[in-house]
């Protein structure tokens, strides 16, 4: 799962944040690019039909049953099913933030099925050649679902190994890649088709079949996508349904993995019209459209998740983690400000916005920027952006001088007057002459 790695993001607020960008560039993925937006995340009853056979129960219950007799166990505080109760190790790095809803949906109901406990829910750091990873001693039995998106530099550097292999000795270990499958060649874990079959029951250790005799000391690991069929293989694979055979995407991980000391920084694109250049020949069209209608904005979570559910309603966080892995999404603060509302939390590195910006129209420029002006002041109640909303007023008015707080709302403001030019642009003594 080795690879290049991106330059560390710092912990705390600052200019040193705002360095972090992704220096390893995007890779063309294999396959051609889809014709429509990625698919939003499953339904719950399409969840719930891929798990039915780790659902307590006769098998002639159907899964509504199934379902209903879980979630009624649950209300009535009788703890989880038992045989195939789970630990979820959600990965915590900053690149995860566009997941968080996907992953606290998808927790609260596994909760609710009876499949992991609250208390079952962990926690680990992806970051650096060093990382917190979750202590096998420290995990009860039963299956291990790791949920993450593969982008942060433990993934890329192949740090997360050696704990991986130690944690699949007692435990049925398998990945939940998050992100659209087409992107896993472009992230730290790139699994390849094998067949598997497990070993014991009740999440013992899975094997690769005839491969320990080839490769000794390497042990694979199952990669979901998040979709109805993998989840469903993945069920049968732990109860040993379908003859106990099972293909799926799978990574191996050794044993002893090599020394992850961070490599040295891979040269990344020369200018912001490189970077974008990679991207427009690697991304798809409508990560594109995303990356240009959020350049005329100010960005954190909710503010990003505003725009792509209008612009493309119904689509996945697929989109915002295409641009984190093209380096044109990169976070500027650190962990403890990454949810906050009332600051921009990420941003665009130097020259890219202005670029996606001269690529959009005035009138779109205006639009999405009023409305997401709008939005922080008035439903969010951000200080400091009373009246930004009027840049299609004859005279608008003069905004407040920044603060420290406001100085990167007040960057992005001048950023989209610039762009739209004429009577938009910032007048003698306003932030951004």
């Amino acid at each position: 799962m080795s690879g290049e790695a991106e330059t560390a993001p710092a912990d705390a607020e600052g200019p040193a944040a705002r360095s972090w960008v992704m220096v390893r560039a995007l890779e063309r993925p294999p396959w051609p690019r889809p014709g429509a937006p990625a698919v939003g995340p499953l339904g719950e009853r399409q969840i719930i039909r891929a798990l039915h056979a780790l659902l307590d129960g006769t098998p002639s219950d159907t899964v509504e049953d199934q379902a209903f007799l879980a979630e009624e166990r649950h209300h009535r505080g009788a703890g989880a099913a038992g045989r195939w109760e789970m630990t979820v190790a959600v990965d915590n790095a900053l690149s995860m933030e566009v997941w968080q809803p996907v992953v606290r949906g998808l927790v609260e109901l596994l909760i609710r099925l009876g499949l992991c406990r609250q208390e079952r829910v962990v926690e680990f750091d992806s970051h650096g050649p060093r990382p917190s990873a979750v202590a096998p001693e420290r995990v009860p039995p039963g299956p291990l679902l790791v949920l993450t998106d593969g982008i942060a530099s433990a993934w890329q550097l192949g740090a997360l190994d050696g704990p991986l292999h130690a944690l699949g000795q007692n435990h049925s270990v398998a990945v939940i890649h998050l992100v659209h499958d087409r992107l896993w060649p472009s992230t730290g874990i790139r699994p390849e088709p094998l067949t598997l079959l497990p070993t014991g029951a009740d999440g013992a250790p899975s094997r690769l079949t005839g491969w320990e005799e080839t490769r000794p000391g390497v042990f694979p690991v199952p990669v979901l996508a998040l979709r109805e069929d993998h989840l469903k293989q993945w069920a049968d694979f732990l109860t040993g349904g379908a003859n106990g055979w099972i293909r799926l995407p799978a990574v191996l991980v050794p044993r002893d993995p090599a020394d992850t000391a961070p490599a040295a920084p891979q040269d990344g694109p020369a200018s912001a019209a490189d970077l974008l250049a990679v991207f427009e020949n690697a991304g798809t069209e409508w990560a594109l459209r995303l990356a240009r209608a959020l350049a005329a904005v100010p960005l954190n979570l909710p503010v990003m998740q505003r725009v792509q559910s209008r612009l493309i309603p119904g689509s996945a966080p697929h989109l915002l983690s295409e641009l984190i892995i093209a380096g044109l999404l990169v976070p500027v603060v650190g962990r403890e400000s990454i949810r906050r509302h009332d600051q921009v939390t990420f941003d665009f590195p130097d020259g890219v916005r202005e670029l996606l910006l001269s690529a959009a129209t005035r009138a779109d420029t205006v639009r999405l920027f009023e409305d997401a002006v709008r939005f922080l002041d008035r439903d969010l109640g951000v200080v400091g952006l009373r009246g930004w909303d009027n840049l299609t007023t004859a005279a608008p008015r003069a905004p407040e001088p920044p603060t420290p707080e406001s100085a990167a709302f007040h960057r992005v403001r001048a950023a989209v007057l610039s762009a739209v030019s004429g009577p938009y642009r910032p007048r003698p003594g306003e932030p951004g002459r």
